[in-house]
């Protein structure tokens, strides 16, 4: 249940299998905009808080980041619609 103003949290994970045991942290942004980047926690994942400004379709893109600074090649995306 949510709405225009209303702060959700969203919770990244690693990417399954081995090669992302030095995961660093995870890049994303919501439609399109600046990239953020934000660290993981010792369990490997980072929850971060959003308000939507507007109602209607949003799209989040997160990109895993090794600890050498590259990223996965391929993002998950998250699509949703705000009331």
């Amino acid at each position: 249940m949510g709405g225009v103003g209303v702060t959700g949290s969203f919770t990244f994970s690693p990417p399954p299998g081995p090669e992302w045991s030095d995961l660093k942290g995870y890049q994303y942004d919501v439609d399109s905009g600046t990239p953020v980047f934000v660290a993981a926690g010792a369990d490997r994942r980072a929850t971060i808080t959003w308000a939507p400004g507007t109602s209607g379709n949003h799209l989040l893109e997160v990109f895993a980041v090794h600890a050498d600074g590259t990223q996965s090649v391929y993002s998950n995306l998250y699509d949703f619609i705000v009331a």
